[in-house]
Formats: structure tokens, sequence, C-alpha cells
């Protein structure tokens, strides 16, 4: 019965902690206990995966110490494609999965930028090594240290916010530049009397100041403006049934069952993997 216990804990992706007794000099292992654990997942998960993925075009992983069920069980219910996890792994191997989605080439044969959002002192190797490292407020000191970008809030929605707000911050860039290019390959001209011959016009030296002046009060308020910028909207998550997210799970149930009963019973890296 208490197999039947494991193998049901298993079933529901839950990381099974088992207590034997035995094994010396080749004896049978006999179970005592066995516990099955599961993180909770963030409410706002599948909806930020859904903004990610559908909205902005952005590809999502999952980097994990958990075995392999958890996982694939984890990323059917927030949305992760099966390709797109990596679990069973050390801080090591998280760094180097990061690495080798760096190498992967983008648009026009660029490399991949890749940006790492992590809590955990497991995740730390991983932050460093992605080209944008984000921590949860409430995240482990290492990871903070390490970050690039610290979110205040322990949320997963301002991960959205960071995105979508850097990139207003980038087209506001871009916008000032080609405003204040254009202002000034007219208004530098017709301050210096270039257009004079045909309107037989001139601007006076205080004039042409205040054009000036214009010029770079225009970009202030244009840059001024953003602090108009309102926070996107996530997506709402697309219900998905309680067997969807199961039959992942059922996939390694009996990989897992087997090689507990074989004796081949070890700790889990501690679940603090970068979502």
């Amino acid at each position: 019965a208490a197999w039947e216990e494991v193998d049901s804990m298993l079933d529901d992706a839950l990381t099974v902690v088992c207590v034997a007794r035995g094994g010396l000099d080749g004896g049978r292992l006999r179970l005592v206990a066995a516990v099955g654990l599961a993180d909770r997942v963030r409410p706002e998960a599948a909806a930020l995966v859904e903004t990610l993925r559908l909205r902005w075009g952005v590809r999502v992983g999952m980097l994990t110490g958990d075995n392999r069920a958890v996982a694939l069980a984890v990323a059917r219910e927030v949305g992760i494609h099966e390709q797109d996890v990596h679990s069973e792994l050390l801080p090591a191997d998280k760094a180097a999965a990061i690495r080798g989605w760096q190498e992967e080439k983008g648009l026009g044969g660029q490399r991949t930028l890749v940006a790492m959002v992590g809590d955990g002192v497991n995740d730390s190797v991983a932050m460093a090594q992605a080209d944008v490292g984000v921590a949860l407020g409430a995240g482990a000191d290492v990871a903070l240290e390490t970050a690039d970008l610290v979110l205040l809030r322990n949320d997963l929605a301002a991960v959205a916010t960071a995105i979508h707000l850097s990139r207003a911050t980038y087209n506001r860039i871009i916008l000032n530049y080609v405003w204040a290019l254009g202002y000034n390959l007219i208004a530098v001209p017709a301050a210096a009397g270039v257009f004079y011959p045909w309107t037989h016009m001139a601007l006076p030296p205080a004039a042409a100041g205040f054009c000036m002046a214009l010029s770079s009060l225009s970009v202030l308020l244009s840059s001024l403006a953003l602090r108009l910028y309102r926070p996107p909207s996530l997506s709402p998550a697309p219900k998905r049934p309680l067997e969807m997210v199961r039959i992942d799970a059922a996939k390694g149930r009996e990989k897992a069952a087997g090689s507990i009963r074989d004796g081949n019973i070890g700790g889990s890296v501690p679940k603090e993997g970068g979502f």
C-alpha cells in the first residue's frame, strides 16, 4: 500500500522524499515513510507567460532543480513548451543552459539575448551568465547582489512591467533623437540665414536663441511624458483542466517509482529554480 501512495504522489506531480531502512551489504530496502512536496504556482505566472509569448513574442523557458515529471507538470500549467523546460539542474547547469540559449542565432543572425528571473541562491550563477539578471525583491541576498534589476514587489507581473517600461523608454529615446535631428536640420540653417535668398527673411538673434532653447525644451517635455506611463495588463491565462496538468507527470511515474524501489534514493535540489 505504501508504494501505491508513492505512485499516487508521483501522479500528482509531487516531489517525493522517501525514508528507507536496510540496503546494507546488498540487503533490500524497506520503505519507512514517504513525503510529497510541491511548490504552489504563483497565480500570476500563467498570465505572465501568456503575455510574453503571445503578445510580445518572447520565448519563455524554465530552469529548475526539480525532477522531470514535476517540471513538465508545472510547465503545462503555466503554458511553457516542453522543449524549453530544463529540469534536475545544478546551479552550474542552469548557467550552461543560459549559455546555450545565448549561442542560438536570432533574427538577422544575431546572438539571442536572454534574461533570467530568479529569487534563490541556486539562481545567482545563471543570472550572472544572462544578459539581464532579474531578481524578485523577496529573494536571497546573493541573488539580489547578482541581479542587474531588482523588482521591489514580489510579484511576477512586475517582470512584464519592467520589459514594457524599458521598451517605452527606448522608443522615447529614439523619438527624441529623430525629433531633435529634424528640428535642428531646419532651424540651424534658418538661423544662419541659409534660406534668406529665397525668403528674404532673417531671424533676429533673440528669435534664433529662443528656437534653440525650444529644441531642448521640447525634448525635455517629451521625456517627462513618461510620467504618464501606465503598466500593461496581463493577458488572461487560458483554463487548463487538471487532467492536462497531470498527463506529463504520469510519464515519469514508472521511471521515478522504479528508481525508488531499486534503492536509488537521493535528495532533490531545493526548489529555487528561475522562472
